[in-house]
């Protein structure tokens, strides 16, 4: 028990000095070298726990859906006195937060997107027991907000008689077409546009609330 323990700890390590490699150099340009420098280990000892500069990504990429699902559960317990129609919104706030404050995490969410519709077996991603982890729960924050549309539809505060996935599909393409045009193109400045961002998550929100009308 000691060992696997252990051998956590040192992945978790591995992983947070990968993202800081990763992220700031871009996955194309780093190097396992500098992974490797980064935590203090020899190149062989990095291999020994992860096979390929793709099946660290892809450990990274896990962990970017562990903490989104683990956000979406905490925020369900918090407010888990309030209606489904609040319950979902709170999600829909957190997953803004998530994106703006870990926009990484978010590009590496999307990539495995990408991977799921285009990948071969020759792709070192797709090769990785990581992406085969990803495949067990990447429905699960999903299939989380799906559950609190529905329950919002029983309890009588979301009046959109929809089903809840059309619901849930429609509300996403709101997000994520104003994550990708604002968080990936950097958080610093503060028009898109000319448009205020501020503004626009507001009125993003705003859209999401009508459609549970």
């Amino acid at each position: 028990m000691k060992v696997a323990l252990k051998r956590q700890v040192k992945e978790s390590n591995i992983l947070s000095a990968a993202e800081k490699v990763f992220f700031s150099r871009g996955f194309s340009q780093a190097k396992m070298e500098e992974v490797a420098e980064a935590c203090g280990l020899s190149k062989p000892t990095l291999y020994f726990y992860f096979k390929s500069k793709e099946d660290l990504y892809m450990a990274i990429t896990y962990r970017a859906f562990q903490a989104l699902i683990d956000l979406y559960y905490d925020i369900i317990d918090r407010h888990k006195e309030k209606n489904g129609r609040d319950r979902v919104i709170h999600i829909l706030e957190g997953y803004l937060d998530f994106s703006e404050k870990n926009h990484d995490y978010h590009e590496a969410l999307f990539n495995y997107m990408g991977l799921v519709r285009t990948g071969t077996k020759e792709n070192g991603m797709v090769r990785s027991v990581y992406f085969k982890k990803i495949q067990g729960i990447h429905n699960l924050p999903i299939d989380i907000v799906v559950q609190e549309i529905a329950a919002g539809q029983v309890d009588g505060s979301i009046k959109n008689k929809k089903e809840p996935e059309m619901i849930y599909l429609t509300a996403w393409a709101l997000i994520a077409g104003y994550i990708k045009l604002n968080v990936f193109s950097g958080t610093a400045r503060g028009t898109l546009h000319h448009v205020s961002l501020k503004d626009w998550r507001n009125y993003v929100i705003q859209l999401s609330k009508e459609l549970l009308n």
